[in-house]
């Protein structure tokens, strides 16, 4: 890859960048707020606990693959959706720990969740395979 190929792929727009820290830094105060909220929450704090980490196992990747995402000059009317729906559907798992939610609804937020992530890891390999 020469330098023009490799100026191109790391300008990003601002909007898409923007947009990734304003949703990563809301997953985030969600992580921290989670012992805050179980203080209030009806659900157990077992529950809960385990809602934690399983939060961890899913926003960590999308954190570092999602920072990746937007190297690669990610259209914004693709990689914005991506990352809103991402987000809410992390929410919904929330919700779901606070109230009930319907199965369908927290089966399609969590399938959501691991197609989101695995389709911007696809792009960033297809990016960056010249690496190789």
């Amino acid at each position: 890859m020469d330098f023009s190929e490799t100026s191109s792929i790391m300008s990003t727009s601002p909007d898409v960048l923007q947009t990734y820290c304003l949703y990563a830094t809301i997953l985030a105060l969600k992580l921290v707020m989670l012992k805050p909220l179980a203080t209030y929450a009806t659900c157990h704090a077992d529950k809960l606990e385990r809602f934690h980490f399983t939060g961890l196992k899913y926003i960590t990747p999308f954190w570092v693959i999602g920072a990746l995402y937007t190297t690669t000059n990610p259209d914004p009317e693709v990689a914005l959706p991506l990352f809103r729906v991402f987000v809410l559907g992390r929410l919904v798992m929330l919700a779901d720990c606070l109230t009930k939610v319907p199965r369908e609804m927290k089966r399609l937020s969590f399938f959501s969740t691991i197609v989101i992530t695995a389709f911007m890891g696809v792009k960033v390999l297809n990016a960056y395979k010249s690496a190789f």
